[in-house]
């Protein structure tokens, strides 16, 4: 598979984003080139399809300076939401917006996100919790098309997180480990903490859960 291009944002780059990052263009003209076709013309051009896209691509990309400033006013930003609850779904809504301003900035119309069935049966119930029902579709669905220009696909939301953990172990795929705010917390720290742990500890005793989280909600959504 031909790695387009890797590209790397700081979380902090969050804070200099236009209000607009969430509102979908005008019109096809106000979208820039996309340097997706331009990396897949690079590699077709390479006849041995071995060109390493992503390398080109690291030349002319670095990431940005940060500043202490930028930290800091991030930290006040997360610090000011008072519960862990809070803090988490705020990060994810940072996040998701520089996700799609930087596709957006670099003129890529795909995300491919990364969420495993496992993940999307607790965002389930988390969103529901939260009350945030409406917007089942778009934050578990296959494709997101909310912002217009940028459509989001999770590929792997069929797969269990067990299931992907056997195949990188078969396939010997190295895996990274990021610490998150709810990282060695407490079951009852945040509202996603508790369904997660509520949704794995089922899952554990009667394999079939997170399916059948999943697969209701979708039918319940998308009624024959």
């Amino acid at each position: 598979m031909m790695n387009a291009t890797h590209l790397q944002a700081h979380l902090m780059g969050v804070l200099d984003l236009p209000g607009s990052v969430v509102v979908a263009p005008s019109s096809p003209l106000d979208q820039p080139r996309s340097a997706y076709k331009v990396a897949v013309d690079l590699f077709l051009q390479s006849g041995s399809g071995r060109t390493d896209v992503m390398g080109q691509e690291q030349e002319g990309v670095s990431l940005p300076a940060i500043q202490e400033s930028q930290t800091h006013l991030l930290q006040q930003l997360i610090g000011s939401a008072k519960t862990l609850t809070a803090k988490q779904d705020l990060l994810n809504t940072l996040r998701q917006h520089l996700l799609v301003h930087t596709a957006r900035t670099r003129g890529y119309n795909k995300l491919m996100l990364g969420d495993s069935c496992t993940r999307l049966a607790v965002k389930l119930l988390t969103s529901i919790t939260l009350g945030r029902g409406a917007q089942l579709a778009q934050d578990t669905g296959f494709s997101d098309c909310r912002y217009g220009d940028v459509v989001a696909v999770r590929p792997m939301r069929e797969y269990s997180a067990k299931e992907i953990a056997y195949y990188n172990h078969m396939f010997k795929v190295p895996s990274v480990v990021i610490p998150s705010l709810d990282t060695k917390t407490p079951d009852k720290a945040s509202i996603q903490r508790l369904t997660e742990s509520f949704v794995t500890k089922l899952q554990a005793d009667f394999p079939s859960t997170v399916s059948t989280i999943y697969r209701s909600v979708r039918n319940h959504q998308h009624p024959s």
